[in-house]
């Protein structure tokens, strides 16, 4: 899951760096816009799959909560998920900004 995650992440930024390379200050302001809007193509792009992701660890912690009901206690994995809840949560707010 985590390679299909990055491999979509790389083509997304690879989206970005492109409509970047486009957005040169000695272009024309045509180019350049085309070259922000392919940017920012990018990184709604990435914001998608951020999304998808995050419903896909949703899934998995529902799951995994209703296998953990009788063990009574937190396990390792619950530190992780509301770690990857973080960080998906903080590179959606630079988004924003």
């Amino acid at each position: 899951m985590s390679i299909i995650f990055v491999t979509l992440d790389i083509v997304s930024f690879a989206i970005q760096l492109t409509g970047g390379s486009y957005a040169t200050h000695s272009d024309p302001i045509e180019k350049q816009m085309k070259g922000v809007h392919i940017y920012m193509g990018g990184i709604a792009l990435q914001q998608f799959f951020i999304f998808i992701f995050l419903g896909i660890a949703a899934k998995f912690h529902l799951d995994m909560k209703k296998l953990d009901l009788g063990k009574g206690g937190q396990t390792g994995w619950t530190r992780l998920i509301w770690t990857l809840y973080a960080s998906l949560g903080f590179v959606t707010v630079r988004f924003a900004f």
